[in-house]
């Protein structure tokens, strides 16, 4: 999905993971050499969304 204008106005892609699920995907990212620029969280829901950096 498209980077959420809430961290940056850089261009970039996403990808959302359920929260159950964030651990082994930011296992899988690491393991195959994927370059991120940051793991956030999303805290909130619609308009009210905040995200936490992660990792």
């Amino acid at each position: 999905m498209p980077l959420p204008g809430q961290l940056g106005d850089a261009c970039g892609i996403c990808l959302r993971v359920d929260a159950d699920y964030l651990q082994q995907a930011f296992d899988l990212i690491k393991d195959h050499g994927i370059t991120t620029a940051g793991i956030y969280k999303i805290i909130g829901s619609g308009a009210k969304q905040v995200y936490e950096k992660w990792h």
